[in-house]
């Protein structure tokens, strides 16, 4: 039987405002295959009414593809999609911070690499 690795990200840190923060996972290796099961987040409401957004994203160098992306509350995608390993792509959470106040932006991703 072959042995599945549970990958869990989690980053709830603020975010300056009108800044972005980026995290990266780890390149996945060629042919490699990832199944990315959940990826959600949570933005709050400070009291101007500025959503940020909440993004998961596969690519390298500046070739970046949004997979899913969220704000404003609550919000969890379960996606149960493959990405196979090119040697270079990984994933990418992109937490940005559209209020003028600092902010937790919290962001969750669970991936099996099979």
């Amino acid at each position: 039987m072959t042995t599945k690795t549970l990958h869990e990200y989690y980053f709830d840190s603020s975010v300056a405002a009108g800044a972005t923060d980026l995290q990266l996972s780890p390149i996945i290796p060629l042919n490699k295959t990832v199944r990315v099961t959940s990826f959600g987040g949570f933005d709050p409401n400070i009291g101007d009414n500025k959503d940020g957004i909440i993004a998961l994203q596969w690519g390298s160098g500046a070739n970046w593809k949004t997979l899913r992306a969220g704000g404003g509350g609550t919000f969890e995608f379960t996606m149960n999609k493959d990405f196979v390993g090119d040697g270079a792509s990984r994933f990418r959470l992109a937490r940005q911070n559209k209020s003028a106040s600092a902010k937790p932006l919290v962001v969750w991703l669970y991936a099996l690499v099979l």
